[in-house]
């Protein structure tokens, strides 16, 4: 199975897509899933979009495609990132309407899908005021402890899918202080664990966990081939 994972774009979709189709025509393949790590940029109003977005605003076309009901190209599966429309993405789901635009599909927090793959997500950035609130709901853009309980109950998972690095990661000049992340690794053990968020692109080993992590930057695609429990990058 060909799945292409996918740092953060803001929003950015045609630019982001575009690029996925020159890497398939590079490679001569085509990605039977992108798995996208969050602050995919879901702004339906684009009077709403916050500073951090805003920041890439002369690309930023999501509320095109949503206004014209325009499918994205392939087969997408993302978790909710810090900056996203969250009063929004929690009025989709609360209407059970996971499929953001045709062929763009959330994953929410806590839960485990299947694609071909399983897939466990924990999106939204970590902040130690609302970790311990009883409703991701009104945390917004953050996790809750009550989200990492429910992941660590999916059983075990091919891919664990997060917006945040484990907690003592170092990215760059940043170390992660995400709790929670450690412990659904251990009660999942993922093949793989992809995250974005720090801008920051680059494969570990988790100390404790030795779990494999993939951690992608703005922008960056990785194309890797699942098969039978092992994960191969097709740039190799």
């Amino acid at each position: 199975m060909i799945v292409f994972l996918a740092g953060d774009i803001h929003g950015r979709v045609s630019q982001f897509y575009d690029k996925v189709l020159d890497l398939e025509n590079k490679l001569g393949v085509q990605a039977d899933w992108i798995l996208q790590t969050g602050n995919f940029g879901v702004w339906p109003d684009p009077l709403k979009i916050d500073r951090a977005t805003r920041h890439h605003i002369d690309d930023v076309d999501f509320h095109k495609y949503y206004y014209n009901t325009l499918p994205v190209p392939r087969p997408t599966l993302f978790v909710a990132g810090k900056h996203e429309d969250h009063r929004w993405l929690n009025f989709k789901r609360d209407r059970g309407e996971m499929e953001i635009l045709p062929n763009l599909h959330w994953l929410l927090n806590g839960f485990k899908t299947t694609i071909g793959l399983n897939v466990v997500g924990l999106g939204k950035a970590y902040s130690p005021k609302t970790y311990y609130e009883k409703r991701s709901r009104n945390a917004l853009g953050h996790y809750t402890r009550a989200d990492v309980e429910r992941a660590c109950s999916q059983g075990p998972t091919d891919i664990l899918l997060t917006h945040e690095a484990p907690k003592g990661l170092q990215l760059g000049p940043h170390i992660s202080e995400a709790e929670g992340i450690e412990k659904v690794c251990f009660a999942t053990r993922p093949t793989l664990l992809v995250h974005g968020h720090h801008n920051h692109s680059a494969d570990f080993f988790h100390h404790k966990t030795g779990t494999k992590i993939t951690s992608l930057g703005y922008m960056s695609i990785r194309p890797v081939v699942f098969e039978d429990k092992q994960v191969w990058d097709l740039n190799d």
